[in-house]
């Protein structure tokens, strides 16, 4: 089995002399066999998963969950799935599961809009010539129905099955008919799509004429029998949308039972591109579906400018019950943005049902990984555990092995965007991608406003994001290159949990912002260098009055130990100059603290800082890579002896430890460009400073 890193290879490892005598011995001696269930990727095939897997469990033991199906044990004598079975599954999740919750939901939103101007409706009542007063009521419907809060019935009412809808309008009109019946009836005449239908079944012209000619409680009488008629009709019999979602979707050991889609689509899905051959929702349903803030979509659609009509285009692009259905069922689950988690190349189903994420993680899980603990250690510090079967709001693909995890199991809240991702929305949710991927057995994971973002599965530690900065994943070949993500994962965390605690407010932001774009930079050049990088949020770290305030518990120093443990892990370049810098940092603090108890910054890295401006100084002559090595140790060594007077023994330490790091910048200055090495050693003097610090009140190397 582990062979196998899709549901179709079992086809083939079941027919090859590698397998066949297991194959065979399994068909002879136990009446078993291996048998595939194959499935599109998408999101409401995902969410369906859970009830297709029970309806298996009756009479199969599912195995093993592929990106692609799942893998089950069953009798050999035992009849394959047909795919009739599967339809009757996805037909109850797309239109029963949950029809009362979406009633009521539906019924708020309803409310909310008819009793926006309660008062004139009720006014109306009284005395119906106030129609024409152009105070009370400027412009039918938007001053009585206000686009905000008001969107027509069709745009509402989605998914929701013809007897629910019929329900929907008697609970309507028993509420307003006596309180405010004209509410219910300008809604429906005035506001929905199809209001000139409406109006015409009614026998009914202008508002201004209707509402003066007719007594409400007869006009309103007469609606419910047209409303039923335009909106309640009884089910087809056979859903074509469905009918050809399922034949599309599904594979493997089934017998393919339904008959064929007959007839030409009516349209084609804006968001997903399927095609759609009954009636249905407007695009503009989509936004208000997913839970978007104003009901805003970002969907890349060709518009030309001179398109003077594209607001009655718009109304005409329609969106698939699939789309709407996934949209609405995120909304209550985790409104945009949500985190995928991939299994590659696949996962036990009982371990898949197995895993349970907690909202809290233990501050130790550093100290675990540095100290090389035990996986299942450090998977409970990041707030996993195992149970027998767990129940949580999460979305599970049995059958193409993911896990759809909301953020609010971290925020404790949704957030308040778009359903487009921005650079500061990946910057904050990125803390979180570590602890996720250790607690789903160091999987990639994918951050996404888009519900039909599923990701592309890789054997290897990986974040992906609509912004992908370079140091969230290293390439295949890179030795350890799981290894090294997670931990340049867990650094990010840790640097930005540090800035976090510091830069308050709207500074956070910009401090985050700063710290990504330079962590992108020095990545490139080395992955160690990714430690240093703190952007502008280094400014309010390192000022030395907090340093004084927050004492020994200041957060960069209490996250140090563990960046500099990265530092060390994650390339050559950051082992040298890790030993450079802590041999260097313990060689000050025996010099420094023993005249100066309290020094300031510049007492501890003026000298290095001085070597910094020989090395960039000299760096337009002609001289060779020792002799300008050499000239930038012997004045930094000089600047601190003048100082301090300096041992012959801390002259030889402070050497060796400096050569090794000009070593590097001059590497860098070669392999990238000048500026951006001075502006590196200037990452490196802070962090010279901060070992300083670290040792200082440690008293210990680490």
């Amino acid at each position: 089995i582990s062979d196998i890193v899709s549901v179709n290879d079992v086809y083939y490892f079941k027919s090859s002399p590698s397998y066949s005598q297991a194959v065979n011995a399994l068909k002879s001696v136990y009446g078993i066999e291996l048998r595939v269930l194959s499935s599109s990727p998408r999101l409401f095939t995902l969410i369906a998963s859970r009830r297709l897997v029970e309806r298996l469990k009756t009479e199969t033991i599912p195995l093993i969950s592929y990106t692609d199906g799942l893998v089950y044990l069953s009798n050999t004598n035992s009849k394959p799935i047909l795919l009739s079975e599967l339809y009757s599954v996805m037909e109850e999740l797309l239109y029963g599961s949950g029809s009362e919750e979406s009633l009521n939901n539906v019924k708020e939103k309803l409310k909310s809009c008819l009793e926006k101007n309660i008062d004139v409706f009720r006014e109306l009542e009284l005395n119906p010539a106030i129609i024409d007063d152009k105070e009370k009521i400027k412009q039918i419907p938007n001053s009585i129905f206000p686009s905000k809060i008001c969107k027509p019935f069709e745009d509402l009412i989605g998914l929701l099955k013809p007897e629910s809808v019929s329900k929907l309008i008697d609970d309507l009109v028993s509420e307003y008919k006596e309180d405010a019946p004209w509410a219910l009836i300008l809604y429906f005449t005035e506001k929905s799509n199809r209001k000139d239908q409406i109006k015409k079944e009614l026998g009914i012209g202008k508002v201004n004429d209707y509402v003066k000619a007719f007594k409400s409680s007869d006009l309103l009488d007469k609606l419910v029998v047209v409303l039923k008629k335009v909106y309640a009709q009884g089910q087809r019999a056979i859903d074509h949308n469905l009918l050809s979602f399922v034949k599309k979707s599904f594979g493997g050991d089934i017998v393919d039972d339904l008959s064929w889609v007959n007839k030409s689509p009516l349209s084609y899905c804006v968001v997903c591109g399927m095609p759609i051959y009954e009636e249905s929702a407007r695009f503009t349903q989509y936004g208000f579906s997913i839970g978007a803030r104003g009901g805003t979509v970002e969907i890349f659609i060709p518009r030309a400018k001179a398109m003077a009509n594209i607001d009655s285009l718009r109304d005409d692009w329609k969106i698939c019950p699939f789309c709407n259905f996934e949209a609405g069922l995120l909304s209550g689950v985790s409104k945009p943005p949500f985190v995928i988690v991939s299994f590659y190349p696949g996962i036990p189903v009982r371990l898949l049902e197995s895993i349970y994420i907690g909202t809290n993680y233990s501050s130790d899980v550093f100290k675990k990984v540095k100290e090389d603990s035990y996986y299942y250690d450090v998977f409970v510090s990041c707030g996993g555990e195992l149970r027998d079967k767990v129940d949580q709001n999460l979305l599970i693909s049995y059958l193409s092995s993911k896990v759809l995890v909301p953020f609010r199991f971290f925020t404790g809240k949704d957030m308040k965007i778009s359903t487009r991702l921005s650079k500061k929305d990946i910057n904050d949710l990125m803390r979180y991608t570590p602890l996720l991927s250790i607690v789903y057995l160091t999987s990639p994971v994918f951050i996404s406003s888009n519900i039909m973002d599923i990701p592309m599965e890789e054997g290897r530690i990986k974040v992906d994001s609509v912004f992908n900065y370079s140091w969230m994943s290293l390439s295949k070949e890179t030795k350890e290159a799981n290894y090294k993500t997670l931990l340049t994962l867990l650094a990010y965390k840790a640097k930005y949990d540090t800035i976090a605690s510091i830069c308050k407010g709207s500074d956070l932001e910009n401090c985050v912002s700063s710290m990504v774009e330079e962590s992108d930079l020095y990545y490139a050049v080395d992955p160690s260098l990714f430690v240093i990088s703190f952007g502008l949020g280094i400014g309010s770290v390192m000022d030395e009055s907090k340093l004084q305030e927050k004492g020994p518990h200041n957060p960069i120093i209490s996250h140090l130990n563990f960046l500099n443990f990265v530092m060390e892990e994650v390339s050559e370049m950051g082992e040298t100059l890790s030993s450079s810098i802590n041999s260097l940092a313990l060689e000050l603090v025996n010099i420094v603290k023993k005249k100066s108890p309290n020094p300031s910054k510049y007492d501890v890295i003026g000298f290095f800082r001085d070597g910094v401006e020989t090395f960039f100084r000299t760096s337009s002559l002609a001289l060779k890579k020792e002799d300008r090595i050499n000239l930038a140790v012997s004045d930094a060594i000089s600047s601190l002896d003048n100082k301090y007077s300096l041992s012959d023994d801390s002259k030889s330490n402070l050497f060796f430890a400096l050569r090794d790091i000009f070593e590097k910048l001059y590497d860098i200055e070669n392999n990238s460009d000048r500026s951006l090495a001075i502006r590196i050693a200037n990452s490196l003097s802070t962090w010279i400073y901060l070992q300083f610090l670290y040792f200082g009140r440690s008293g210990e190397r680490k």
